[in-house]
């Protein structure tokens, strides 16, 4: 069998087109071309794809069976040029992204989703973790950026870029005595455990507010103590209107605190690695979802 992929792509455009001269000008050629394409094909293969007997072709019993079989192949083959392509322009053809465990769900699901238009042909890895975990990540060369809640200072080495901004609230068990009151006071939050987050040596980011705290590394172990009602904690906004978390929760207003404070979101990045131009849309789609 002599086939081609020049044939197998009239083949496959005739039946999507619907026709021979479809196809033609699907693919920028003349009519006797594709039908000499396809004839060809026909009798390298030793059996006919088409019935011609009516005004526009359809498929025969082997040609239906073909037809998935060689589209997939011109797919695959498609895939390999791009490859190539990317190689050859010293694109990069992958990227780990650890993201922080608190980065909002719904602006990094809308991300990856465009990112899967805009870089069809881009391998990417993803991680997780909590703060401490994505420095290491990328510090360590175990991912290409980092998406960071950040509550500190990163090391020289680091460039880190603000995106973005993380709101917190106060939150108990709607079951929690501290639930049934409006007019809370500080000194109402100290009578009750507050599980405060850290990072994995034990260290807090913020002081407690309440002498009687334990000291949690994941907002994912902290949220559910919170909800059956063991103490109260200081979370971020995202996470407590995840639909893991979003009934059961009570929020607190404390006359005292007008306004809780916000992190900044970063996008991190060591100083000696290049800037590729996933990492540069990263920023762009990032800045402009966060704002919204």
């Amino acid at each position: 069998m002599r086939w081609n992929l020049d044939q197998l792509q009239a083949f496959v455009t005739t039946v999507e087109k619907g026709s021979f001269s479809s196809a033609a000008r699907s693919l920028g050629k003349a009519q006797s071309g594709i039908s000499t394409a396809i004839s060809n094909l026909e009798t390298d293969i030793g059996f006919e794809l088409f019935n011609r007997q009516h005004r526009y072709p359809t498929l025969t019993e082997k040609g239906k069976s073909l037809y998935p079989q060689a589209y997939n192949l011109l797919k695959q083959c498609s895939h390999l040029d791009s490859r190539i392509n990317t190689l050859l322009n010293n694109r990069e053809s992958s990227i780990t992204l650890a993201i922080d465990e608190v980065f909002p769900e719904q602006v990094l699901e809308q991300t990856l989703f465009e990112a899967q238009k805009s870089f069809p042909h881009l391998k990417l890895t993803l991680i997780n973790g909590s703060q401490g975990d994505i420095l290491d990540y990328v510090q360590q060369k175990q991912a290409d950026i980092g998406l960071l809640v950040q509550n500190m200072p990163v090391s020289d080495e680091m460039h880190a870029l603000n995106i973005g901004q993380l709101n917190y609230l106060i939150a108990c068990a709607e079951s929690h005595p501290l639930a049934q009151r409006d007019d809370l006071s500080i000194f109402d939050l100290q009578q009750f455990r507050q599980y405060v987050n850290c990072n994995k040596q034990g260290q807090t980011y913020n002081t407690p507010l309440s002498a009687d705290y334990w000291l949690i590394d994941s907002y994912f172990y902290i949220i559910p103590l919170v909800m059956q009602g063991g103490g109260w904690a200081i979370i971020p906004q995202s996470i407590a209107q995840h639909t893991m978390f979003n009934f059961g929760l009570k929020t607190l207003n404390i006359k005292e605190l007008n306004g809780i404070e916000t992190s900044t979101i970063s996008l991190i990045q060591r100083r000696d690695a290049p800037k590729p131009p996933f990492r540069m849309w990263l920023e762009d789609s990032l800045k402009l979802s966060l704002k919204q």
